[in-house]
């Protein structure tokens, strides 16, 4: 029996891990099983340059229609050109006076340009060199807000993926995305492309991961169509999103008879039962771990339960990757520190069908090397991302002594803690010698009592050194912050402010400050008395945040408006995609190539930009 594995859009510069290593899971135990990433396919048809002039024609004919539309498109285009428009000038496009009504008079040669862009980067990827990789990616950039302007209010951005009017925490937006072609263009692709190569394919299961509450809209979409098209054949869904919403998702009629079962928590072991049992002819899914599966036309929960070990899950098996891909791998799971009052790992609801405490496990440090060797071989990434909650300081150091130890050639990147191990210069440059190239942390607030209520466990004086250490040894630090912290005053969320200010020049990755939100299962959430707030009804079926009222220091819109006043002294937005664009500008092209690359072969070709002006200047032609 063939089973397919699907990932929504969601990501551009990666793939997500979860299929891939549960492809790698179940091809180790003989199933016949084949992934697909809508990411890798998908933008081939949005960014041709056919459909682009499609997009340009559809924003024409919404404008001649709808004049009130105007401004919100043309805000767009002033947002998108302060953030993404240095690249653009150099290749004759969108000049600083330039707007809305100068993108449509240059639509052909836009349609042309991006068209060219995405090609070059399918094609070469980070084996380009750093000034045409970020020229280019700024280009397709351009081309997702080609997109988002014929759809809408849709929006299409390569970081956080696909957004309409429709919330994805509302089932029955959800429901109504999935028939709204005005608003969901993903329903022409998947009718005309993808869900027929899924029928071609005769499969017995199909899976649908949902990582993201971006992929909500985009995975039931899917999954709408392919019940009607494949009305015998068993859709289950699982991934991070599934598995935090499983019971409400279950109880939601709207959704509920899309799918006939889900899967909490990792999938390796219910999905090679899962497939056992369907190939057998079965019907009785009770003895399928960790499911939830459709009987007496009612979701009920499986017999049986449990994590699934570290251990036992596979190196992922990547697929369709573009030269010198970011591949993602996993050492852990849970958070150690486990403390901090407004995250919800200290309470974060693992594979029981009950919420409760997810325990920290880790992968054997055997088993990490071991998937570091076999990927750098097989595919000679730009870097690996460690998608752990957070990478123990102590932990990174034997990750690092291992690969020094064996010699192996690489790059990686992680989330940390400030924890005092980064004030040793020497450890610093341990990670860096090994390849560790990048670290993401949460300063969270630069006020001592803002960080002692959040529980947050780091001092200034650590976080300082970290970035400070960083800086000397060559790894890029990206740093979280929080605003508007119940009881926090806007005095004391300026510290934060002055703290940015001061280690700017050093904080070159991404910088993300963003207003609190109150997250449900958070230990905040359930001592909110304590912290002086009050929760208020969400109008969410998913909600993922929660409306509140404080009793003390700054409201919620006080501290978005402050956000958007730090932003805007920073010049600058959290875009997701800067730390890539620093790794291609540090690490040479020849680091990644395979070893039988003789060095100093010629690099891939750098287009000038007066040759994209000549190439693209055709008198005459407009879409």
């Amino acid at each position: 029996m063939k089973t397919i594995l699907i990932s929504p859009p969601h990501y551009y510069l990666s793939q997500a891990l979860g299929v891939p290593r549960l492809v790698g899971y179940l091809r180790a135990k003989g199933r016949d099983v084949v992934q697909k990433s809508v990411d890798a396919e998908i933008y081939d048809g949005l960014f041709a340059a056919s459909y682009q002039c499609a997009c340009f024609e559809r924003i024409r004919r919404r404008l001649r229609t709808k004049e009130s539309v105007k401004g919100d498109l043309s805000r767009l285009v002033a947002r998108f050109r302060a953030f993404r428009g240095s690249q653009l000038y150099e290749v004759g496009l969108l000049g600083p006076d330039q707007g809305l009504e100068s993108l449509l008079e240059q639509g052909q040669r836009v349609a042309e340009v991006v068209e060219e862009a995405h090609t070059s980067l399918r094609g070469q990827w980070t084996s380009l060199r750093a000034e045409a990789f970020e020229r280019n990616l700024a280009l397709v950039n351009l081309g997702a807000l080609v997109v988002s302007l014929a759809y809408y209010p849709t929006s299409l951005d390569l970081c956080e993926g696909i957004s309409t009017k429709y919330s994805p925490h509302k089932a029955d937006g959800i429901l109504v995305a999935t028939r709204d072609r005005e608003q969901n263009f993903l329903i022409d692709y998947y009718e005309t492309t993808f869900v027929p190569w899924i029928v071609g394919c005769s499969p017995g299961l199909v899976g649908v991961s949902l990582g993201h509450f971006s992929q909500m809209i985009p995975g039931f979409t899917l999954l709408s169509l392919l019940r009607k098209a494949l009305p015998g054949v068993h859709l289950v869904v699982g991934g991070a999103t599934a598995t935090q919403l499983a019971e409400r998702l279950i109880e939601s009629r709207p959704l509920g008879s899309l799918f006939d079962s889900l899967v909490k928590g990792f999938g390796e072991h219910a999905l090679d039962k899962l497939i056992g049992v369907l190939e057998a002819g079965g019907s009785d899914l009770s003895s399928v771990p960790n499911l939830y599966y459709r009987g007496n036309g009612r979701f009920v929960p499986s017999s049986v339960w449990g994590e699934v070990p570290l251990d036992d899950v596979a190196t992922p098996e990547y697929e369709g990757l573009r030269p010198r891909p970011i591949l993602t791998i996993q050492t852990s799971t849970g958070c150690k520190w486990g403390k901090c009052v407004f995250c919800r790992y200290p309470a974060h609801i693992d594979a029981s069908p009950y919420e409760g405490k997810q325990p920290y496990r880790e992968r054997d440090l055997d088993l990490v090397v071991q998937d570091i060797k076999r990927l750098e071989a097989e595919h000679h990434p730009l870097f690996f991302n460690l998608a752990d909650t957070s990478v123990p300081a102590a932990r990174l150091g034997l990750l690092a002594e291992r690969l020094l130890s064996e010699g192996i050639k690489t790059r990686f990147m992680s989330f940390v803690r400030a924890e005092k191990e980064f004030v040793s210069l020497d450890f610093c440059r341990k990670l860096a010698d090994a390849g560790f190239c990048g670290g993401y942390f949460g300063l969270e607030s630069a006020c001592p009592r803002t960080n002692a209520r959040m529980k947050k466990g780091v001092s200034l004086a650590v976080v300082e050194k970290l970035i400070d250490n960083f800086s000397k040894v060559g790894i890029v630090p990206n740093m979280f912050c929080i605003v508007g912290f119940p009881g926090e005053t806007r005095e004391e969320a300026l510290r934060t402010r002055d703290f940015i200010r001061k280690h700017r020049s050093k904080l070159t990755g991404e910088i993300s400050v963003a207003p609190f939100y109150l997250v449900e299962n958070s230990v905040l959430w359930d001592k909110a008395e304590e912290f002086g707030i009050r929760p208020l009804p969400s109008p969410y079926d998913f909600p993922k945040i929660h409306p509140y009222e404080a009793s003390g220091g700054m409201s919620h819109d006080e501290a978005l408006a402050l956000v958007k006043e730090i932003y805007k002294e920073l010049e600058s937005a959290y875009l997701g995609d800067r730390f890539v664009l620093q790794m291609v500008k540090r690490v040479p092209i020849s680091a990644s190539a395979p070893s039988d690359v003789v060095a100093g072969t010629p690099q891939p070709e750098v287009v000038q930009c007066d040759e994209i002006r000549a190439r693209h200047t055709r008198p005459g032609r407009r879409c």
